[in-house]
């Protein structure tokens, strides 16, 4: 980054540039933006996107204005999503995993996506029935074959026990897995509000370890024990 922009541009000095993801910079990655952060050229703007500023260096921080975006309502997109023709269990579900209207629509004309919706509930009757890790052997980590996809995988996840606890709490409104009530309304009798907790606690720690590049297949290995 730093070598292109001491090159001299052909139709303008002003430069621009964005770092997506900027908290999985390294620390030595972070240290040498530094200097280029604290000596900009007047007509240079960096732009580093986030969801998690808190894991930037504090010296980065310092350095920037933040500014923060709200994410558009879920239920503006659901109604949008419904009034392109989707349906009513793809538009909850996408709506909760982008903002962009047009990444869900195409998330619900993909059969790897259909495919995987259909995969999380599977793991969850093979926890169930005490066959997660073959489960996982066998079908998800052939699925979600990189850590995007996985990460994805483990969101749908996330959502189907979001989805037990409103059932337990009495707000079937906000079930985003709507076909599956009768599953649900199961899951709510085999299992106690702690353990559906604790099985979401799971979830984001898995995510966690993810993105902190333990070994993908250990992770779930690990994540198909606890739950089950």
């Amino acid at each position: 980054l730093q070598e292109e922009f001491s090159k001299t541009g052909l139709e303008s000095n002003k430069k621009l540039y964005i770092i997506e993801h900027a908290d999985k910079m390294t620390t030595n990655a972070a240290n040498s933006l530094l200097k280029f952060l604290e000596e900009p050229n007047a007509d240079t703007v960096a732009i580093l996107l986030t969801e998690q500023s808190h894991q930037l260096l504090n010296t980065i921080l310092s350095r920037c204005q933040t500014i923060t975006f709200r994410p558009l309502l879920k239920e503006k997109i659901v109604d949008q999503l419904l009034n392109e023709g989707l349906s009513k269990p793809f538009a909850l579900l996408t709506a909760q995993l982008t903002n962009d209207k047009e990444e869900a629509i195409a998330y619900s004309t993909d059969d790897w996506f259909a495919q995987s919706r259909d995969l999380v509930i599977k793991l969850y009757e093979a926890i169930m029935s005490k066959q997660a890790l073959l489960f996982v052997h066998e079908k998800w980590m052939k699925q979600f074959q990189d850590r995007e996809q996985l990460q994805m995988g483990l969101d749908m996840l996330l959502l189907f026990y979001k989805d037990i606890l409103y059932m337990q709490s009495q707000r079937k409104e906000s079930v985003v897995f709507c076909d599956q009530l009768p599953l649900l309304e199961k899951a709510t009798l085999l299992l106690s509000g702690v353990q559906v907790s604790n099985g979401l606690f799971a979830i984001l720690e898995a995510k966690k370890r993810l993105n902190a590049n333990m070994n993908p297949q250990l992770v779930h290995e690990q994540l198909a024990l606890h739950l089950q």
